[in-house]
């Protein structure tokens, strides 16, 4: 019991520390981009001071159209990342044990904790992609003591991440985190190995859950 805390504390630590890096990174882009378009805005002030600057056939109204529609366009892309953009998340855990599952065999976690935008399927285990871009998913597995079950994460009909769940005299628990680019329509779930035969059972309960987590990052 001692050993599966120490594990989950250091999934929890590791958690922590990817998303203070994701943090940074959406606000140095933020920083990054208010310098654009101050500097955009400076190029109108400075339009309308000069008439005619780049052509004069082209009346100074028209380029302050121009000149502002970029800003616009710099506005709209911030706002779309920070509030408008996909608000897509995922958390669930199978409601109860899954026993001697065989190869091949798909996972469904059945219990919903999160499910914005409605792209996971409790029925089938399968989360479907409503929003092209870059997405992070995460699965965390108990297997029963001596029980050793091999884990895909499927993309489509790819296995895009694995992992064993061999354990020892007692429980232990097992995780594994990718980030993927998907495109609309692409299907991600967990399965068991289609090539190595699983031996022993999963444990799902109140004290340790077997879940399913993911989230569109950008």
């Amino acid at each position: 019991m001692v050993q599966r805390i120490i594990k989950l504390e250091k999934q929890v630590s590791a958690l922590t520390d990817a998303n203070k890096v994701l943090h940074d990174r959406v606000e140095q882009c933020d920083i990054r981009h208010k310098k654009d378009m101050s500097l955009l805005y400076g190029v109108i002030q400075n339009i309308s001071e000069k008439d005619n600057i780049f052509d004069p056939a082209v009346s100074k109204a028209a380029t302050l159209s121009f000149a502002e529609s970029i800003v616009l366009k710099k506005q709209n892309k911030i706002q779309r990342r920070q509030v408008g953009g996909p608000r897509i998340a995922f958390y669930a855990h199978m409601a109860n044990d899954e026993t001697s599952p065989g190869r091949h065999h798909t996972f469904i976690f059945h219990n919903i904790t999160t499910n914005i935008g409605n792209s996971y399927n409790k029925h089938t285990g399968i989360f479907t992609a409503t929003a092209a871009g870059v997405y992070v998913f995460s699965v965390g597995v108990f297997p029963y003591s001596s029980a050793h079950i091999p884990v895909e994460i499927v993309k489509n009909s790819d296995v895009i991440g694995s992992m064993s769940t061999g354990s020892g005299a007692y429980n232990s628990f097992a995780s594994s985190t990718i980030v993927v680019q998907l495109s609309i329509g692409d299907a991600c779930y967990i399965r068991t190995s289609s090539s190595v035969t699983p031996s022993g059972s999963i444990y799902s309960r109140a004290e340790a859950r077997t879940s399913f987590a993911g989230w569109f990052l950008f």
